[in-house]
């Protein structure tokens, strides 16, 4: 099979938008019958892109560690139409294109009202979830990463549970406010590189006074996506007064954008404070602390045990991931030395009735 195949990401990203299209003409020439139309096109439109996507998985090169399938035309100076998929971004791809049959039949016999507009927001959205792992655009990546907002949020108002708009709203108010930030450091970083292009910003040397600043803005964005604590709140409201497809399609791809957006931004991008901001952790309080066997540098290893583990015998000499609780269980008070396995030492006793 040949390596490159000419538009396949743009046939993947917006095969699911031509079927919404469809779905839309139906609606003007069947009088009645729509709805089971919108049905068969949906359900017929995301297996076409899951085909696709196992192709293009197929084609794929795993020896090449740059992007491949790459399509690149000029728009204005602004931004560019530019699409590629790296050994990350095509997992992502197969994943939202696997899923999305799945939430179009188990939507079959549960949704009957308004079904024409229910199946066209899905496809909608699953193209907007696509572009945002093929963008390889600055602001092509924004308005992909943005618009997957919209979709949802109706998908969520429309159908959704009794408490439904409350929880629609906190969705999208959450998320959009937390991608302002990102924004404005997209306009700034654009301005600075000269570019929009993800993979040359990826190459272009920051200074190390603007990329603490940079990074807690892209943070301020995916931190609501994830969502990390305490911007979480929306997530449970959303999950139950979502639609099941809803639901599932926010815990097994949206959920991910904001991973996602870390690994392709933040740590490449701003390696110096991607580096403090992971050195200044300072885990207090906690019940329990992570033992993290990392490579460091020789002359921060006894910093870093200091910090995880709060005694001086290091992270060396574990070459996994393990927990030790603490006698001064949320005082944040170090240990002189583990407690021992009590589940071990003093074995259970039966009582005899």
């Amino acid at each position: 099979m040949p390596a490159e195949i000419p538009h396949i990401l743009s046939l993947v990203t917006f095969l699911p938008l031509i079927g919404a299209g469809l779905i839309l003409l139906a609606r003007f020439a069947m009088k009645g019958g729509a709805d089971s139309a919108a049905r068969w096109i949906a359900l017929g439109t995301t297996l076409a892109t899951l085909a696709v996507s196992v192709v293009l998985v197929l084609a794929f090169d795993p020896a090449n560690a740059g992007y491949q399938f790459v399509e690149r035309y000029e728009w204005f100076a602004a931004a560019q139409y530019h699409l590629g998929v790296d050994g990350i971004s095509i997992l992502f791809v197969l994943l939202t294109a696997f899923l999305m049959p799945i939430c179009i039949v188990a939507s079959w016999k549960t949704i009957n009202d308004r079904v024409v507009d229910y199946m066209v927001a899905f496809l909608v959205l699953q193209t907007l979830v696509i572009g945002v792992f093929t963008a390889l655009d600055l602001f092509l990546f924004y308005i992909f990463f943005e618009g997957t907002l919209v979709p949802m949020f109706i998908i969520i108002g429309v159908w959704g549970g009794t408490n439904r708009i409350y929880a629609a709203y906190k969705f999208f108010l959450y998320t959009l406010l937390g991608s302002v930030l990102m924004l404005l450091a997209m306009l700034w970083m654009a301005w600075t590189a000269g570019t929009t292009s993800i993979p040359e910003l990826k190459t272009f040397a920051f200074s190390p006074a603007a990329q603490p600043l940079l990074w807690l803005a892209f943070f301020a964005s995916f931190a609501v996506k994830m969502p990390m604590w305490p911007v979480h709140t929306w997530l449970p409201d959303a999950h139950v007064q979502a639609p099941t497809a809803g639901s599932v399609i926010l815990a097994g791809i949206l959920l991910k954008l904001g991973g996602y957006g870390f690994i392709l931004f933040s740590v490449p991008m701003f390696p110096l404070a991607s580096q403090m901001f992971a050195a200044g952790v300072r885990p207090v309080g906690r019940r329990h602390r992570l033992h993290f066997a990392g490579r460091l540098p020789a002359d921060r290893h006894e910093e870093a045990d200091r910090l995880f583990v709060g005694r001086p015998h290091g992270l060396r000499d574990h070459g996994h991931l393990r927990r030790q609780y603490s006698g001064h269980a949320g005082r944040g008070v170090p240990d002189a030395e583990p407690r021992p396995d009590l589940g071990r030492a003093l074995p259970l006793r039966r009582r005899r009735l």
